[in-house]
């Protein structure tokens, strides 16, 4: 018999968290992506934030700039990226040279690029478009 209410107890439990679940993602389909996206490659990538990982697939030691304002230089970091992410709300351009010099990658915003191809390992700056 207590096994019984255990399991019960233990059943209602369960359902009661995927109500609540179901609640917290249900209200826009957005939340939905968002939480597949979790367990996904890139998905360290925080909102308004562009990011530049080392490898392919967004993999690799990732540099995390917050905002779309941009950087001038990656420092020993340039040249060593081989994927992006664009979660900003702007466009934003990269390029090969520091101080915004050299070929240019835009990137819309909220866009991504999973391999760089002609543009790994040479990126050294980045600015809004």
């Amino acid at each position: 018999m207590r096994h019984k209410i255990a399991a019960a107890t233990a059943a209602t439990v369960a359902v009661g968290v995927a109500t609540m679940l179901m609640a917290v993602v249900a209200p826009s389909a957005g939340a939905a992506e968002i939480e597949k996206a979790r367990s996904t490659p890139g998905s360290d990538c925080p909102v308004n934030a562009v990011c530049l990982y080392t490898e392919k697939k967004y993999r690799g030691t990732v540099l995390v700039d917050r905002g779309a304002k941009g950087r001038n230089s990656y420092g020993n970091a340039n040249d060593t990226f081989e994927s992006i992410i664009n979660r900003t709300g702007e466009d934003v351009c990269f390029f090969r040279d520091e101080d915004f010099q050299g070929p240019k990658l835009p990137l819309h915003h909220d866009k991504a690029f999973s391999d760089l191809q002609a543009y790994a390992d040479a990126l050294s700056s980045h600015q809004r478009c």
